[in-house]
């Protein structure tokens, strides 16, 4: 009888526990159509700003999560767990007329995103690791500290996901390093 309810327990976890991931694109315009002016017509239109200088891509990685816990056999359990990843992805959009701007852009623009890209595999990553985490929570007497380890560890690892980020960035120059900056292009 108890491996028959420990069974039942574990499909219905494996039933009500997900991850979903979400990617949109917000684009700002850029409109140039001479290769001379493409770089600082780039720089003025970016909405993008880190210490004060001008970023041409960005990728943001939220990870939200809800776990819920049953009690049984005076042990809390996690019972359903939810981890949601949302990639919003901060990008250009060229207008211009000019074939010799659209034929640098058409160069470029390839490695700026396969940069963000790499960003939203290490949300994809940390976002999995939420998830296992809170799946794999030990059950505890009291339901309380069961939450509060969950938040303990969901911070630890959004943290970690923050760090991982900068350290991409600091390794490739934000990019420079996978000929993601423009000026290389022109």
């Amino acid at each position: 009888m108890r491996i028959l309810i420990l069974s039942l327990l574990l499909i219905s976890f494996n039933t009500l526990s997900k991850i979903s991931i979400i990617e949109e694109t917000i684009e700002y315009k850029v409109t140039s159509n001479s290769k001379d002016t493409l770089l600082s017509e780039l720089n003025l239109s970016t909405p993008i700003s880190m210490s004060g200088k001008p970023f041409h891509g960005l990728t943001n990685n939220s990870i939200k999560w809800t776990i819920s816990w049953k009690s049984f056999h005076n042990r809390c359990r996690v019972f359903k767990v939810t981890t949601n990843l949302t990639t919003t992805y901060t990008m250009p959009k060229l207008e211009t007329e000019s074939a010799e701007v659209q034929a640098v852009w058409d160069d470029w623009y390839p490695y700026l995103l396969l940069h963000e890209k790499e960003h939203a595999k290490l949300g994809k990553l940390y976002a999995n690791k939420v998830y296992r985490g809170l799946k794999d929570i030990k059950p505890n007497k009291d339901c309380e500290k069961l939450t509060e380890i969950a938040d303990s560890l969901v911070k630890d690892l959004i943290e970690q996901l923050s760090d991982a980020n900068d350290e991409y960035d600091r390794a490739t120059n934000h990019g420079e390093t996978e000929n993601a900056w423009i000026y290389q292009h022109l």
